[in-house]
């Protein structure tokens, strides 16, 4: 799935390309037979289809704009999920709505032998001009000639083996080393032409002007698991990132997609996306493209549940994923979530999460309240997170907090602060010691949630200024009460974080209260 900027910012199409796209009806969607009242799965069908012609037209989905390397499309649009989409509704479209998404869905040779009636020009290779070259697992299409309509589709014999090199390496690194399944074959499928071997087919096509890094697509969208092929940006020029660093994450993203797709297509898109960010980092441990994401995950807006798919907070969820790897001290974990996630199974990646950890002996609650604190923790705690908190501060962001609070010898006391939690999000309250404060002097946090049975859990981090930062939870009774009371020395202490949490899958709007207070 297209990463940042390679989500759909699909800027403005050449006029060429703009006259191959179908008529929209007012509503935004080409008009077709399907467009019948009363077809519920129509009428959802169609609504996915209006959106992947938005996203492919520069339309509300996708704003126009020169790609910069990172991501600026408000709306999180992919290609990958929304082609996803389109492929897996299409039984319920029919007529020039089914025409329509058909070509949306094509593969970039398909549309030489359908009339040119790709609908992206962008993503399309032409006839005469089109050569393979094979790696073990893979078959890569490429365009040599000149390029069309002033694109530059031409891929240099140097990229091309980069390119690769980059394929055979990710491949190693995923299914060899991480032990993922194997993408699913597409022996047998067709798009206007068979597959005769079992190599997966990546094209190179200028998507870069689009402002596009790759996607991953399916001519089988029948059932669950399907067969993908692959589609990269020719050159990679347009990215700062840069050529090299680009086309490595690149890979190791959509060829995640692709193996997700051997285990259920359908997944939901914080799992999906979140995890194949996840991939990027662990395949190029260096590159940390995913510290963009992070202005969208739970280290800035901890109140933000972290299962949210609607925007960039998809990518965001990235934090979750790896606080699994690195909290357990194991990256077979999210493989494990995804075999227990596949479709025969048929459950969601969250609801997988929870039973692969109890059956691993870690109760949900704990654990998400765990991950609420990783979340929140100072620089030099763990890999990456100094970079992290530079990251935040270049994206004009802070670590997330819900409240900060310094506390003194005339000022003592919070009083009794109110917030509602939603589902899977957190409430950090930081709280300073004043240079008023005697030496002896203790924090007490008292807590008042709802019923332990719904998910409620709060933990306290002491950070000293040595660097070191004790843990502690705060023990709650049935109700919901509970209190603690740490070391507040100034001369030691740093600050104290109450992380109060909503470990529930769902129930949001949750009220809780919380008092700190200095002691002697």
């Amino acid at each position: 799935m297209p990463r940042l900027v390679r989500l759909v910012l699909v800027a403005v199409l050449s006029a060429a390309v703009l006259l191959t796209q179908p008529t929209l009806s007012s509503a935004g969607a080409p008009a077709g037979p399907s467009a019948l009242p009363g077809n519920p799965a129509a009428e959802k069908a169609r609504e996915v289809l209006a959106d992947v012609v938005a996203a492919f037209s520069g339309g509300p989905a996708a704003r126009s704009s020169r790609p910069t390397g990172r991501k600026t499309d408000e709306h999180g649009r992919d290609v990958t999920l929304l082609l996803r989409d389109l492929g897996l509704a299409l039984p319920a479209l029919t007529g020039e709505d089914r025409r329509t998404a058909e070509a949306y869905l094509a593969r970039p040779t398909d549309a030489n032998t359908n009339g040119d009636a790709h609908v992206c020009g962008a993503c399309r290779l032409l006839d005469g001009t089109i050569e393979t070259s094979p790696t073990e697992h893979f078959l890569v299409h490429y365009q040599s000639s000149p390029p069309f309509l002033g694109r530059n589709q031409v891929t240099t014999p140097e990229h091309l083996a980069a390119t690769k090199a980059v394929l055979e390496s990710v491949w190693d690194a995923e299914i060899g080393t991480l032990g993922f399944r194997k993408p699913k074959s597409d022996v047998g499928t067709s798009g206007t032409a068979s597959n005769p071997d079992s190599k997966i087919d990546v094209y190179l096509v200028d998507i870069g002007s689009e402002g596009i890094y790759g996607y991953v697509s399916s001519d089988d969208f029948n059932g669950r698991q399907i067969a993908p092929y692959i589609v990269l940006d020719n050159n990679f020029e347009e990215f700062q990132l840069g050529p090299q660093h680009s086309l490595r994450v690149t890979v190791a993203h959509e060829f995640f997609h692709a193996i997700q797709f051997a285990y259920d297509a359908g997944e939901t898109a914080w799992f999906t996306e979140g995890t194949a960010v996840w991939a990027e980092d662990i395949v190029y441990p260096t590159i940390n493209d995913y510290f963009q994401y992070l202005q969208f995950s739970q280290f800035a807006s901890p109140l933000q549940p972290v299962n949210t798919t609607g925007g960039l907070e998809r990518y965001g969820a990235v934090t979750f994923w790896k606080y699994l790897t690195e909290g357990y001290r194991s990256n077979s974990i999210i493989r494990s979530i995804w075999t227990a996630a596949d479709f025969p199974r048929n459950k969601t990646g969250l609801a997988a999460t929870k039973d692969l950890l109890r059956a691993r002996g870690h109760a949900w609650v704990p654990a998400f309240a765990r991950a609420a604190v990783w979340a929140t923790l100072p620089a030099g705690t763990y890999r990456d997170r100094s970079g992290m908190l530079r990251a935040l501060k270049n994206d004009g962001q802070t670590p997330g907090e819900w409240a900060r609070v310094t506390l003194g010898r005339s000022a003592g006391d919070t009083g009794a602060a109110r917030i509602a939690i939603d589902h899977l999000a957190s409430a950090p309250l930081v709280v300073y010691p004043g240079s008023s404060l005697p030496t002896q002097a203790k924090l007490q946090v008292v807590v008042n949630g709802p019923d332990t049975a719904l998910g409620t859990a709060a933990r306290i981090q002491v950070r000293l200024k040595s660097g070191t930062v004790k843990y502690y939870a705060i023990t709650l009774n049935r109700t919901g009460y509970g209190a603690k009371t740490v070391g507040f020395n100034r001369t030691q202490v740093a600050s104290v974080v109450a992380t109060l949490t909503n470990a529930s899958l769902s129930l949001d709007n949750q009220p809780f209260i919380v008092r700190a207070r200095v002691v002697y």
